[in-house]
Parts: structure tokens; sequence; C-alpha cells
């Protein structure tokens, strides 16, 4: 009997992302407490700092343009100046941003109690009465939206959406760049770079994803987390998200809940819920769009 030599196989490659920080004000200490532990990181190739760009937009779009631009970055990972996180966070976002081969952040909340989350899971993918679980039992889960505060993009996604896109120049930097971030208008709707970028991405079938196991504060009066959203509770393990009437997308009321300060007094136990937010109120028809942009009166 002939004997067979198995081949060895290489062990698999860790990824290495350029880590882009944008700072829009003066450094936070925390912040820089958790970049200063990154330093070494093994998912971490490079870290950029971008400072003093008025243009968010711009600053992100450099960023993306840059990681394309040199092949010994596999991705790219924003961190904006006001996010607090540990450094296991950063291999969660990097390793499922790898295993979906799409853009995927980290939920956290916006800057005030009561307040909405920021990204949007897709509540179609769930099934009926399915609850969104935060942080430990939390999973990758399809997004309409992120935001752009704690997102890992992957080599492959940035080369689809950069496809058939045309380099442009700004007047901010001396350098063309792709346009990725650059804010959209739909439906008379202006978007946000944010969700500006993702319309991008669904539109080019790139997934985005939202991964709940990973917990992120967002610096303000204090650090804001996702206890924070809906009714106000203790630091908690695990926040399930309980979605009533199957919202078009998983947020809250961006009008600060009126009952947050009493609850915070009383420090309730009970599990976060999140309400469907409003419906929008559609702007009123009265000229055609071109028209408006003609200055008409």
């Amino acid at each position: 009997m002939t004997e067979t030599t198995a081949i060895p196989t290489a062990p698999p490659r860790t990824p290495r992302y350029l880590v882009g920080v944008l700072y829009y004000g003066n450094h936070d200490t925390e912040h820089d407490r958790c970049m200063h532990k990154i330093y070494q990181h093994p998912n971490v190739a490079e870290i950029k700092e971008l400072g003093g760009c008025a243009y968010i937009d711009i600053g992100r779009s450099l960023l993306a343009t840059l990681t394309l631009d040199s092949e010994k970055y596999d991705g790219l990972l924003m961190i904006d100046h006001d996010i607090v996180f540990e450094p296991e966070a950063v291999s969660m976002v990097i390793e499922s941003a790898e295993r979906l081969q799409g853009v995927v952040g980290g939920p956290y909340s916006m800057r005030s109690p009561g307040a909405s989350i920021i990204g949007a899971v897709d509540t179609e993918s769930l099934a009926p009465d399915e609850e969104v679980v935060f942080f430990e039992g939390g999973k990758l889960y399809p997004a309409v939206y992120l935001g752009m505060g704690f997102t890992a993009i992957p080599r492959s996604a940035l080369l689809t959406l950069t496809k058939t896109m045309a380099r442009v120049q700004t007047g901010v930097f001396p350098q063309t760049i792709y346009p990725l971030f650059a804010l959209m208008m739909r439906d008379l709707k202006w978007f946000g770079e944010d969700i500006s970028f993702c319309n991008r991405a669904h539109d080019a079938r790139v997934p985005v994803g939202i991964d709940t196991r990973i917990r992120l504060h967002h610096r303000g009066t204090y650090d804001y987390g996702i206890e924070d959203c809906g009714t106000i509770v203790p630091y908690m393990k695990s926040v399930r998200g309980i979605i009533k009437e199957h919202p078009q997308l998983l947020n809250a009321s961006h009008a600060p809940d009126p009952q947050v300060a009493a609850a915070l007094a009383a420090r309730e136990t009970a599990a976060v819920v999140i309400e469907p937010a409003a419906p929008e109120t559609e702007w009123p028809r009265t000229l055609p769009l071109d028209a408006i942009l003609e200055g008409a009166p």
C-alpha cells in the first residue's frame, strides 16, 4: 500500500485593517485609552487620525480611498473620536465583516437619554415576534443602515462599490478620492453620509450587517449605552429589544422620552422596550423638484 503524505496547510491569514479615526474636536481621554490598547492588536495594520476636516463625508471617503490605494490593508475600520470600546470589539467587528464580506457596524446610543439606537436592524429578516438581543446572546443581524462610528468594511466590499465610480477632486485634499460617502438625496429626503453609504451598499448588493454582540459607549455628558435607549435601565449583561407592531426600523423615537427622568431616578430593571419610530411627516409637494432647485418662490 502506498503511503500518502498529508500536505500541511497554512494557518488562516489574520486580516489587517487600516483603522481610521475622525476627530471633530479635542481628543477625549477615555477614547485615547481605548486606542492605546489596540496599537498592537493583531487585526490592526495601521492607525491614521484625521482631524480638522469639517466635511465628514469627505473625511470618510478619503479614509476609504487610502485603504484601496494600499495593498497592505485588507479593509477599513472607522472609529469616531467619541466612541469608547474594548479591544475585543475590534476583533468581533472585523471577524464579522470578513465572514459577511460586507459592511458591519456595532450599535450604539445617541447622546440623549431615551433616544434611538444608531444602526437599524432589518426587521423583515426577523421571525415573527423575534426579539433583537444585544451583548450576551447577540449576533450578526441584517441591517437597513449603520452609524459609521464603529464600522468595518472589507477590501472586497470597497472594490465592489468603486467598480464603476470615478475619483473626484474635493478642494479639501490634494488627492482625488472615491465619493463613497457623498450625501445622497432620494424622494426629497437628504440623507447623512452614513445612510448614503449604506444606500450605495444595498444598491451594489454589498451585505450590510449590525453585530449586536459588540458593546460601545457614546461619549457625552456621560457614556451613553444601549441601556439608555427607550427605558433607562442599569448596566446589564444582555438587553433584549422587544419589537412592537413590527416597525419598519428598530429605532426608538428621536425625541427624548418624557419619563426618562423618573426612570433614571428609579433605576428600573425591566427590559428595554424599543418602540417603533413615529411615522415621518411627508413634505408638502406644492412645487416640482426642478422648480424648487431653480429657486422658485
